[in-house]
């Protein structure tokens, strides 16, 4: 549940190939395993279930009612750190995290008389990793 907001597999390749003898299945089954689990996890996240409600969609499946428990007590353990975590991710690569802005309007010049020429002027900064960021300045006439 540590790494179910990233998309990081949650078992080093070293761990995986003690899983997979601990558990005496192939490395197929326990990647399918871990594949639901997460499935699962995600689930109960998209839809903001709370134990009970993890639980009982666990048990329509006809899931083990040992195998419900386990999960359910790490949902209930870990489930108010994971939608937090979940809440703060973004979905994008760039996100726009300060906009300045500026509004100039010319009405008159010495050679013309009467001018309404507006000139608007945009200083974006847009975020795309903790420590990166990049300004983009747009003018509009």
């Amino acid at each position: 549940l540590q790494t179910l907001h990233t998309k990081t597999p949650p078992f080093s390749k070293d761990e995986q190939e003690r899983l997979e003898g601990g558990l005496g299945l192939s490395g197929a089954h326990v990647s399918l395993l871990l594949d639901t689990i997460t499935f699962f996890f995600e689930t109960a996240v998209y839809n903001h279930f709370n134990v009970k409600t993890f639980t009982a969609n666990l048990q329509s499946i006809q899931l083990s009612p040992s195998h419900c428990e386990v999960l359910a007590r790490a949902w209930q353990a870990k489930a108010a750190e994971v939608l937090e975590k979940f809440r703060n991710r973004s979905l994008y690569t760039n996100v726009l995290t300060k906009v300045d802005w500026q509004l100039d309007v010319q009405l008159s010049q010495n050679t013309l008389g009467r001018v309404k020429l507006p000139t608007a002027l945009f200083d974006l900064t847009v975020a795309s990793g903790p420590e990166e960021t990049k300004h983009v300045s747009m003018e509009f006439t």
